[in-house]
């Protein structure tokens, strides 16, 4: 079992399923790479600093924060924006849109993950901009 090719396989067959889907439906796809809050680059605010510290005393929350590793969005992000390119689905990053409107220091994530209200009205603005 390689992980590399199974994630290069899964991305590949899913979004070449979207795009068939779009075709036949005459809708436009988009894709949006999930904010992560390894990925944005922010600044964090006290609260996520207070939240992301109580939840490294949780072993699974810990693994979580592993499989978000920095070094794993480029990988990710590439093989994402390759399959988009070869099937004509939109792409947007949503680490990017957090990262260049300067969004430091603003409570945004819930943990590593989830964005609370203000990161997804943030986020949402963006998507209705490829709308």
């Amino acid at each position: 079992f390689n992980p590399d090719i199974s994630l290069k396989f899964l991305v590949d067959r899913n979004l070449n399923l979207w795009s068939i889907i779009g075709k036949g439906m005459n809708i436009k796809i988009c894709y949006a790479l999930q904010p992560l809050a390894n990925w944005c680059g922010k600044e964090l605010s006290i609260e996520e600093e207070n939240i992301f510290n109580e939840l490294e005393q949780i072993p699974h929350a810990r693994h979580v924060g592993s499989l978000i590793d920095i070094k794993k969005y480029d990988l990710i992000k590439n093989l994402i924006v390759q399959n988009c390119e070869k099937y004509n689905i939109e792409f947007m990053d949503c680490n990017e849109i957090i990262r260049k409107n300067n969004h430091h220091k603003e409570w945004l994530f819930l943990d590593r993950v989830h964005l609370n209200d203000k990161g997804n009205k943030y986020i949402s603005e963006a998507l209705l901009s490829l709308i």
